[in-house]
């Protein structure tokens, strides 16, 4: 059933059974020892005994139905329980007449009009009435129901008129009101029709208690059962008593208020009893997670001062391998790069000068010598650049792609001319980078792009961008002579050549040191290619308050 209560946690189910067998005993047991025993046990009271009984009694019941409409009525903001607030609301109405019924009582001062017998039971039997309709439309209202009719302003509408019309058919127009009371006869046909007519609604209301505490597994409903089942015994003995002031009536009087305090302790118990429960089970819940946090941020703190010390050792280790590798870099320009540019610088001369006498076995030796004295430079070049780019560690700053783009391209000029390259770009935006490192990388991508073209034809490469959550995801695709899929992923390996060194001719560098720029951006670098149909290289970069790690 949609937007029941869940199963009360203050009532173990098994003891409802309790609960309605106690009822029915309690109900049961007076009225028998009554019927049994008639000659110790019926007794009629003098007027002045049952008016003090009665009215206790009755201004007792008044209590506990205002009680029940002040905890539903001032707990629904919270709670927003339709069910409560129309019982909350019925009850207020039930209080208003009972009142009026103790205060119209026969032996009690004139209620505006003469009091008697038949205008207190006129009360009693509409109280009744509105009782057990209550009661079993209450059995159809879901907690969490919607309804413009179950609204504060219609209840409480509702819950005023009918005791007004009730009092003013009863005050000033009681020769329209059915007569529920004869002097010197008794209770009339009506009056006694009205039990058990009452009685009936409490039977259906019963039912659908039962069936509805069936579904839900809710056992604070049994406390409504049993209320009800004491209330059919109320209806009973009102209907059977000999006189107004006997233990019948006594007895009655007594069933309902037990019954009123059953459905107060229902009512008070998924109000407010509940509620509180769960707000204290919060609060100790709440109470174990902040230590547990205590306890975790102590333990994180541990963690940071263990990982600062990491930090501190790495760094120093690190200053070490910064300064070997620019010794290594200083070693490599000066004891390499020179005997290189002799070598290089000789074979130009040897050719310049003995050119014309060597024959072409010769020239072609002194071109294969050149020729690895310049690879063998670029190689060092490249070693250079990869240093550099482990070494520095210069922070990220605001660059322009579009710039680095330009700069790009134009250190390419030379390959770009010599064969006719398309170097395009759509609109580039600003990165958190390091502009050299970045103009680097682009270089070497655009640099492959033209360098691994395919035959004759004319090299067109794109650069492109998207943004992808906190970084911008780079593309610089060509139309070349692409990569073999099994070699897609070992291209950024340091030193990593390709099976065929004469379609691609190259250190194994170049794209390493392209790797390790993405990465000291905090970004990843991946390729997509097809044999003879071209290759798209795509980097990520940080957004300019993007995450960088």
């Amino acid at each position: 059933m949609g937007g029941e209560k869940p199963m009360s946690k203050s009532v173990p189910f098994w003891t409802t059974r309790r609960i309605l067998a106690g009822a029915l005993l309690a109900a049961l047991l007076p009225l028998l020892a009554v019927e049994l025993f008639p000659s110790r046990l019926y007794r009629i009271l003098d007027t002045q005994q049952y008016l003090v009984f009665h009215n206790v009694a009755e201004f007792f019941s008044v209590m506990v139905s205002l009680s029940i409409f002040g905890v539903g009525w001032f707990t629904f903001d919270r709670s927003r329980d339709r069910q409560v607030l129309f019982l909350s609301c019925s009850f207020l109405a039930v209080g208003i007449l009972d009142f009026m019924h103790a205060l119209g009582y026969a032996g009690m001062p004139a209620f505006i009009t003469p009091n008697s017998a038949n205008k207190s039971t006129q009360y009693w039997v509409a109280v009744r009435l509105l009782m057990a309709l209550a009661f079993l439309a209450s059995a159809f209202i879901k907690p969490k129901g919607a309804g413009r009719w179950l609204s504060r302003g219609v209840l409480m509408t509702a819950a005023l008129a009918i005791p007004a019309l009730v009092f003013t058919g009863v005050t000033f127009f009681p020769s329209l009101t059915p007569a529920t009371y004869v002097e010197g006869v008794g209770l009339t046909a009506f009056k006694k029709v009205s039990e058990y007519v009452v009685i009936g609604l409490l039977a259906l209301a019963s039912l659908a208690y039962w069936r509805r505490m069936s579904k839900t597994g809710d056992p604070l409903l049994a406390y409504f059962l049993a209320a009800f089942i004491l209330c059919i015994f109320s209806e009973l003995v009102f209907a059977i008593y000999k006189s107004v002031f006997d233990t019948f009536n006594v007895l009655g009087h007594a069933y309902k208020v037990l019954a009123f305090y059953l459905i107060y302790r229902s009512v008070f118990t998924w109000s407010v009893k509940e509620p509180y429960v769960k707000l204290s089970h919060a609060n100790e819940q709440l109470r174990l997670e902040v230590a547990e946090h205590a306890r975790a941020e102590a333990e994180l703190a541990r963690h940071r001062e263990h990982l600062e010390e990491l930090i501190a050792r790495r760094t120093e280790a690190l200053a070490g391998s910064n300064q070997e590798l620019e010794q290594f870099g200083y070693v490599v320009s000066h004891d390499l790069q020179e005997p290189l540019r002799a070598v290089t610088g000789f074979m130009q001369l040897l050719e310049g000068k003995y050119g014309p006498q060597l024959d072409q076995d010769a020239r072609q030796y002194i071109g294969f010598a050149a020729g690895g004295a310049r690879r063998m430079s670029q190689m060092i070049r490249d070693l250079l650049e990869y240093s550099r780019v482990q070494s520095r560690s210069k922070e990220l700053a605001p660059t322009d792609m579009r710039v680095v783009f330009d700069q790009a391209r134009a250190n390419c000029v030379a390959g770009i001319q010599e064969t006719q390259a398309a170097v395009t770009c759509e609109p580039l935006p600003t990165v958190m980078g390091d502009h050299t490192q970045l103009v680097q990388l682009l270089q070497n991508l655009i640099g492959n792009a033209v360098k691994f073209r395919r035959g004759d034809l004319r090299p067109e490469i794109r650069v492109r961008a998207r943004a992808d959550g906190g970084q911008y995801v780079f593309s610089v695709s060509d139309n070349g002579i692409g990569i073999p899929a099994d070699q897609a992923q070992q291209v950024f390996q340091l030193f990593h050549r390709l099976h065929s060194r004469d379609k691609y001719p190259g250190t194994g560098i170049g794209l390493a040191i392209c790797k390790k720029i993405v990465e000291r951006h905090g970004g990843r670098i991946w390729l997509e290619s097809e044999l003879e149909r071209g290759t798209t290289f795509f980097f990520s970069l940080p957004q300019i308050g993007g995450s960088h790690e």
